[in-house]
């Protein structure tokens, strides 16, 4: 599935590219990496509203179930529900990555913008090697923020531990 969806996803960039902009691998990699920083921003984005949405709603359900004298294992359910969203919350931090993403995309977005106001003529290979650099290091802060995150997560655990756990 995955391979189908790039190969889809090539083949729409390919087919809104020039025949000058097809022969330039710099100006397509930067395509491909500000393309996929777009999505995973939305993705990001609409998983926070999602999960933010239905915790808020489920919490707001098991307090109403509660006074209108459900069956016990009903609101039991819906509250383990609210509990498992609080958990998906702490896990996904798509509240981190929607900003971060976000951030990534305009970055990669005003490199390429840079680079395709230049006339063809001035795209020389010096300037495509630029291009690469640049987005890469993008790719590359990018990376280790979502590393520190992880290990900052982590450390925060394991100081939670009980001493000679």
């Amino acid at each position: 599935m995955f391979n189908r969806r790039l190969s889809r996803d090539l083949s729409r960039r390919v087919e809104n590219l020039s025949d000058n902009e097809l022969e330039d691998w710099a100006l397509v990699y930067a395509l491909t990496q500000r393309d996929w920083y777009r999505k995973s921003m939305s993705r990001a984005r609409h998983s926070f509203q999602a999960v933010e949405f239905s915790a808020l709603i489920f919490a707001s359900i098991v307090t109403v179930l509660a006074a209108l004298n459900v069956r016990a294992w009903v609101t039991a359910s819906i509250a383990a529900l609210v509990t498992f969203l609080s958990g998906l919350r702490q896990l996904g931090l798509w509240h981190e990555n929607w900003p971060a993403f976000s951030e990534a995309w305009a970055q990669v977005n005003a490199l390429v913008n840079s680079y395709r106001v230049l006339p063809v003529e001035e795209r020389s290979p010096d300037r495509q090697q630029r291009l690469v650099q640049a987005v890469d290091e993008v790719v590359l802060a990018e990376t280790r923020r979502w590393r520190q995150t992880r290990l900052n997560m982590l450390q925060s655990r394991k100081a939670g531990e009980r001493p000679g756990s």
